[in-house]
């Protein structure tokens, strides 16, 4: 048997709670371990200690208090529920109840109001691929206007035809 092995059953042995093969293993492992034998010499001696000292007495209505507090832990724990039983029912005393269930509703809009928006999105971006996909409204969907040939007497096209040097307006 190990040490660590024997430490741990020593007290039984020393009360006599160990089945006979075991306190034989015990009493054979003591009588080889200097160590095991010092522990089981203390043990002994704090044995004897405890035996000479006496009790203190029972102060009195300690059993009463006593049982009066067993009684009420066990109210409590019948009565109380589970932990979330009892947090609901604190926020219920609270009125923090009633503010939960108006940051849900506030939470439960802002979540709604959001996925609108996103869905939204979704279907603004579904309609450009579908125009891009046909080649309609290339010009609407990306603003592209400014590309298309300006009329004859427009402020641009007389603008170009200055800077460039070309006159082809007729006088």
């Amino acid at each position: 048997m190990r040490c660590q092995h024997v430490k741990q059953k020593l007290d039984r042995y020393i009360q006599g709670h160990l089945p006979e093969p075991m306190s034989k293993k015990v009493e054979r492992h003591v009588h080889k371990c200097s160590n095991c034998a010092d522990a089981l010499s203390r043990l002994k001696k704090l044995e004897r200690l405890f035996e000479d000292t006496s009790l203190p007495p029972v102060p009195e209505g300690f059993s009463e208090r006593l049982m009066h507090l067993a009684r009420q832990r066990q109210y409590l724990q019948q009565t109380s529920g589970p932990a979330v039983i009892r947090l609901w029912e604190w926020f219920d005393r609270t009125g923090l109840k009633k503010s939960a269930a108006a940051a849900g509703v506030i939470i439960g809009l802002s979540v709604g109001l959001l996925m609108g928006l996103q869905t939204s999105r979704q279907s603004r971006q579904k309609q450009t691929v579908n125009q891009m996909a046909d080649g309609s409204g290339l010009m609407d969907t990306f603003r592209f206007d400014y590309l298309t040939e300006a009329p004859e007497n427009s402020l641009s096209r007389v603008y170009v035809q200055m800077v460039s040097g070309t006159n082809n307006l007729e006088e």
